[in-house]
């Protein structure tokens, strides 16, 4: 499943995960959750230069984890194979150890009147912790998400979030999220 969802929307996904990158700096601890975008951000990540990065993605975990100049936690727990992660309450014990720089998360929806959505329940409440640990939340979603609600719920849009998305958004969607105190950006 985690390979075929990789090769929808490839080329927005990988320009989304690049502008993604670009907002980090070298030094910074970074949280990723799993989702096909967040893996083509850790893809564009490896410009970077003594990077921490918390994850729950197991794709995640092996594209960075033989840098040599990155320090690599795969987060403990229960696994979805088929959508190439870890959860359960390990993973919340583990993910309360620390703080970082940014939370950057692929959802499945992103809408102004219910907030930030994925389909998975289980890693919701993943999200949800990374989200409160960090300074920053990235949400990297591409415009077919925007508008949409998920199943499971992850967090209100907050001031201080950056979504970055592309240009097929819906302009009016985008000025609607950016009412919520979202900083915006499309590629």
């Amino acid at each position: 499943e985690f390979q075929r969802r990789k090769q929808e929307r490839m080329g927005m996904k990988k320009a989304i995960a690049a502008a993604a990158a670009d907002m980090v700096r070298d030094g910074d601890t970074l949280f990723i959750n799993s989702g096909t975008t967040t893996y083509f951000t850790a893809v564009e990540l490896k410009k970077r230069k003594n990077i921490n990065v918390v994850t729950n993605s197991i794709s995640v975990a092996i594209e960075l984890g033989g840098l040599p100049t990155f320090r690599v936690i795969l987060l403990g727990g229960d696994i979805s194979a088929q959508y190439s992660f870890t959860y359960g309450e390990d993973v919340k014990e583990q993910i309360a150890r620390y703080r970082a720089n940014w939370a950057i998360l692929s959802v499945d929806g992103v809408n102004p009147g219910t907030g930030v959505t994925t389909y998975h329940a289980e890693e919701s409440v993943i999200d949800r912790i990374m989200m409160e640990r960090a300074a920053q939340a990235i949400i990297v979603a591409d415009s077919t998400k925007l508008g949409r609600e998920s199943f499971s719920r992850i967090s209100a849009l907050t001031s201080g979030t950056v979504l970055i998305s592309d240009h097929a958004a819906d302009p009016i969607l985008v000025e609607r999220i950016a009412k919520e105190g979202v900083e915006v950006q499309l590629v």
